[in-house]
């Protein structure tokens, strides 16, 4: 639907391309066609360039940053994670500050990097409380719930916040959030297998990595 309006406008206003730009780059998003995404919201955040909408640009480089990582490129993903906070670590508290916190620690939880997680989870929580809002709440919880639940100190602790994260997306109906947080025990299971196969025989450890 946005893709032909795209085709179709005949203008030139930035306020009008932009709103199709970002609206068919999500669109592509949910329905997994990621190239498409990043070219999209590529234009748009061109477009906030130019107009100067910090905010804006922010907002867009930690969407980016996610699109990349889905498309497999931990380099780009890290990089507009790292422009995003750049961008925007100076200005007051907002929903796109919060969501490139909280982007930056589901990419070091994703990469194991506990310590860097939870810095970047805590910062996006503090901002979700003091905005009221329980969908980045959800998401920083996730991240830093799944990196402590892999620590066995920090396990109960983890474990909570997952339970915690899962309430806020049942509530809510973040369904993908409450997917991610169903996953990650199940994740940590799976990993656990795999350490303790790689201890007993090193070479089927590899073959199933």
């Amino acid at each position: 639907m946005f893709y032909t309006a795209i085709e179709y406008y005949q203008g030139k206003d930035r306020d009008t391309l932009v709103r199709l730009y970002t609206s068919y780059a999500y669109e592509c998003y949910l329905t997994n066609r990621i190239k498409e995404a990043i070219i999209f919201q590529g234009k748009a955040l061109a477009i906030w360039k130019e107009k100067h909408e910090v905010e804006k640009i922010g907002d867009s480089m930690w969407f980016l940053s996610r699109l990349w990582w889905f498309d497999g490129n931990r380099k780009q993903a890290e990089g507009y994670g790292h422009q995003a906070i750049e961008v925007l670590s100076a200005r007051p508290s907002s929903r796109a500050k919060a969501m490139a916190y909280s982007n930056m620690s589901q990419l070091k939880m994703l990469s194991d990097h506990i310590v860097e997680c939870i810095h970047w989870g805590e910062n996006a929580i503090i901002i979700a409380n003091e905005l009221g809002d329980d969908e980045i709440l959800s998401h920083a919880l996730n991240s830093v719930g799944a990196v402590q639940m892999r620590v066995p100190a920090y396990r109960e602790r983890g474990i909570l916040l997952l339970k915690r994260s899962l309430e806020l997306a049942l509530k809510h109906g973040y369904h993908e959030l409450a997917a991610q947080c169903l996953h990650q025990p199940q994740q940590r299971r799976h990993k656990d297998q795999r350490l303790r196969i790689r201890r007993r025989d090193p070479e089927a450890g590899h073959s199933i990595l």
